[in-house]
Protein backbone atom coordinates (compact mmCIF):
# COMPACT_ATOMS: atom_id res chain seq x y z
CA UNK A 1 0.00 0.00 0.00
CA UNK A 2 2.66 2.65 0.76
CA UNK A 3 4.51 4.37 -2.38
CA UNK A 4 6.90 7.29 -2.54
CA UNK A 5 4.27 9.54 -1.67
CA UNK A 6 2.85 8.16 0.89
CA UNK A 7 3.50 9.78 4.22
CA UNK A 8 3.72 7.66 7.27
CA UNK A 9 4.66 8.65 10.93
CA UNK A 10 4.61 6.93 14.24
CA UNK A 11 2.99 7.40 17.21
CA UNK A 12 6.04 8.29 18.95
CA UNK A 13 7.46 10.87 16.34
CA UNK A 14 3.44 13.00 16.35
CA UNK A 15 4.04 12.47 20.41
CA UNK A 16 7.28 13.99 20.92
CA UNK A 17 6.86 16.50 17.68
CA UNK A 18 3.53 17.17 17.38
CA UNK A 19 3.85 20.94 15.69
CA UNK A 20 6.41 19.93 13.38
CA UNK A 21 4.43 16.88 12.08
CA UNK A 22 1.15 19.07 11.43
CA UNK A 23 3.06 21.34 9.76
CA UNK A 24 4.43 19.01 7.54
CA UNK A 25 0.84 17.77 6.77
CA UNK A 26 -0.55 20.85 6.17
CA UNK A 27 2.40 21.76 3.96
CA UNK A 28 2.24 18.67 1.98
CA UNK A 29 -1.61 19.12 1.53
CA UNK A 30 -2.26 15.38 1.79
CA UNK A 31 -3.63 12.76 4.11
CA UNK A 32 -0.60 10.83 6.27
CA UNK A 33 -0.70 7.64 8.16
CA UNK A 34 -0.28 7.03 11.69
CA UNK A 35 1.26 4.03 12.97
CA UNK A 36 1.24 2.32 16.49
CA UNK A 37 3.49 -0.40 17.50
CA UNK A 38 3.91 -0.80 13.51
CA UNK A 39 0.10 -0.74 12.78
CA UNK A 40 -2.10 1.65 10.72
CA UNK A 41 -4.38 3.32 13.47
CA UNK A 42 -4.98 6.74 11.71
CA UNK A 43 -5.26 9.35 9.15
CA UNK A 44 -4.62 12.97 9.62
CA UNK A 45 -5.61 15.27 6.91
CA UNK A 46 -5.02 18.91 6.11
CA UNK A 47 -7.67 21.13 5.68
CA UNK A 48 -7.99 23.77 3.20
CA UNK A 49 -7.73 27.37 4.60
CA UNK A 50 -11.50 28.51 5.79
CA UNK A 51 -12.58 24.84 4.88
CA UNK A 52 -14.25 24.50 8.83
CA UNK A 53 -15.24 28.18 9.06
CA UNK A 54 -17.59 28.11 5.75
CA UNK A 55 -19.28 25.16 7.18
CA UNK A 56 -19.84 26.19 10.35
CA UNK A 57 -21.25 29.38 9.10
CA UNK A 58 -23.54 27.46 6.62
CA UNK A 59 -24.53 24.88 9.57
CA UNK A 60 -25.75 28.54 11.45
CA UNK A 61 -27.51 30.46 8.60
CA UNK A 62 -29.72 26.89 8.19
CA UNK A 63 -30.21 26.98 11.62
CA UNK A 64 -31.67 30.55 11.35
CA UNK A 65 -33.22 30.32 8.61
CA UNK A 66 -35.14 27.48 9.77
CA UNK A 67 -35.80 29.59 12.90
CA UNK A 68 -34.20 26.44 15.38
CA UNK A 69 -32.14 28.13 18.19
CA UNK A 70 -28.33 27.62 18.57
CA UNK A 71 -26.00 27.76 21.72
CA UNK A 72 -24.73 31.14 23.25
CA UNK A 73 -21.14 28.88 23.55
CA UNK A 74 -20.89 26.66 20.30
CA UNK A 75 -17.96 24.54 22.08
CA UNK A 76 -19.96 22.86 24.51
CA UNK A 77 -21.90 21.68 22.17
CA UNK A 78 -21.88 17.71 21.87
CA UNK A 79 -23.50 16.05 19.23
Amino acid sequence: MEDANTVVYTMRDLNQNTSRVMNEIREAGKPAFITSYGRFIAVITPLEPGQVEQQALAAMAREMAAGEPFPANPRRVRG
